[in-house]
């Protein structure tokens, strides 16, 4: 498995998450990051009838609250086309790219680092 293909399987399954969490979104849920209290933040996934989480940690409410479907998503998408660019470039036999290409590729791939397909020698 060369580096291209594993960051694209782990765009893919990325994906996959993110559009099975958006799938079951109902419309009214609102998914937010309120100050409770002064210093006491929590983040709610919510609708009108149901709350159905709460996080009261302040840097792990805010954390949801900007990492919903829609955001990953967009992530995701750029990402891919990072990765295109990249690959065009190297695929232009510009060799005076080849260093700086692969090092965006292998920067990409460093979010999945612990991942057990992720191998050391790309870092």
């Amino acid at each position: 498995m060369t580096i291209e293909e594993f960051i694209r399987a782990r765009l893919t399954e990325d994906e996959r998450i993110a559009l099975e969490a958006s799938a079951h979104r109902n419309p009214d849920w609102t998914c937010g990051l309120y100050e409770d209290y002064p210093g006491q933040y929590r983040s709610t996934v919510e609708s009108d009838y149901d709350e159905f989480a709460q996080v009261y940690d302040e840097d792990a409410a805010e954390h949801i609250a900007h990492q919903d479907p829609a955001s990953t998503l967009r992530d995701i998408a750029g990402k891919r086309k990072i990765l295109a660019e990249c690959e065009a470039m190297a695929s232009r036999d510009a060799w005076w790219l080849d260093d700086h290409t692969c090092e965006i590729v292998a920067a990409l791939a460093e979010r999945w680092k612990t991942h057990p397909d992720y191998r050391r020698g790309w870092a």
